[in-house]
């Protein structure tokens, strides 16, 4: 009896066309004369005529261990599929879109930090702070506002933890959580999906 130990990857990225191989979606643990053949087992091929999604399930990959080893006894954890999204030659940057998003990010921003300033009265907060401290009104007390403006915007770079392309540190900002726990729930959402079409066809397809 061979033991074969199994771990999908929850997403992987290929290209159109490319074969998928057990080594692509999964860690495998089993004796050393076995590791290189279970990695070399193709599973499918990311056809131009699928989904952009691809979605392999635990269940083709034990048929395929079966198949190549037919006494094999497979223990396997963590998730129960593997989401493949295939993506076609890339296309040439279109840079004006990428400039046009980039002004409208930009002042949608800028919009978004003014209209907060204007609820909060922040103007005021700085020229009532600026009275309190010196004894003087000012209209314009730039010595607290430019300061502030400041540290505006390195709190921001401290908070989403990153400079550019840049991390600062190892640590997940909060922006990473995020878009972590938006993947799960698609990955989720993508499963649940293909788990319909292969039940209204009547079947899996590998």
């Amino acid at each position: 009896m061979i033991q074969v130990h199994v771990r999908l990857q929850k997403r992987i990225r290929r290209p159109e066309g490319y074969l998928i191989k057990i080594k692509d979606i999964a860690q495998i643990l089993a004796p050393a004369e076995w590791v290189k053949p279970i990695n070399e087992v193709t599973l499918t091929k990311a056809k131009s005529n699928q989904d952009d999604l691809l979605v392999i399930e635990i269940l083709e990959v034990i048929a395929k261990l079966q198949q190549l080893i037919p006494d094999v006894q497979i223990q396997y954890y963590g998730d129960l599929e593997t989401i493949i999204d295939i993506y076609k030659k890339p296309q040439k940057t279109n840079w004006f879109f990428v400039g046009f998003a980039s002004i409208l990010l930009f002042f949608g921003a800028g919009l978004a930090v003014m209209d907060f300033h204007a609820d909060v009265a922040m103007a005021k907060v700085h020229r009532t702070l600026y009275t309190l401290l010196t004894g003087k009104t000012e209209h314009f007390p730039l010595w607290l506002q430019i300061p502030y403006s400041i540290g505006l915007g390195g709190g921001m770079i401290l908070f989403f933890n990153r400079w550019f392309k840049k991390k600062i540190n190892n640590e997940p900002n909060p922006l990473d959580v995020e878009m972590q726990t938006y993947q799960d729930s698609l990955n989720k959402c993508v499963i649940a999906q293909q788990a319909q079409q292969k039940s209204a066809r009547g079947g899996s397809t590998s």
